[in-house]
């Protein structure tokens, strides 16, 4: 965990320093829907604000994210009850589809959508649909 905690912190620092030009990623690195997401301003500029307010105390969140990739909860997973939507962009070069597909194996119930067709920040575009997924199961109960 340390050496994990050591490159978060670094790019961290770089962030707190310099927002705009720090974000964690450079649109050369990621895949090409993502790149057309990042590619608008008032998107760009919310990354901006989100990255420099979630970590203007401390990198621990970032940390413990990326922990959860591999780490327990601290709860079974299996415990979490429907409603419940997955949705993952397969092109996405931050978090792990084998990691969604792993859940979507063990929360009994869970809804799975993979997006061949997008990446990380596809999530924005879906966001709407999302939304009205969860207020559709809301009324359900």
């Amino acid at each position: 965990h340390q050496l994990l905690a050591e490159r978060i912190g670094t790019y961290a620092e770089r962030i707190r320093r310099d927002p705009v030009s720090a974000l964690p990623f450079e649109p050369g690195d990621l895949p090409a829907p993502d790149r057309r997401v990042v590619a608008d301003f008032g998107i760009r500029s919310m990354l901006v604000d989100n990255f420099s307010e979630a970590l203007k105390i401390s990198d621990t969140g970032w940390i413990d994210d990326a922990l959860s990739f591999t780490t327990s909860w601290g709860f079974p997973v299996e415990a979490i009850k429907p409603p419940v939507l997955l949705w993952h962009g397969e092109l996405d070069v931050f978090s792990p589809v084998g990691h969604t597909l792993w859940l979507a194996d063990h929360i009994p119930g869970a809804s799975l959508v993979l997006d061949r067709n997008s990446a990380h920040f596809g999530a924005m575009a879906v966001l709407p649909q999302v939304l009205n997924w969860l207020a559709a199961a809301d009324e359900k109960e």
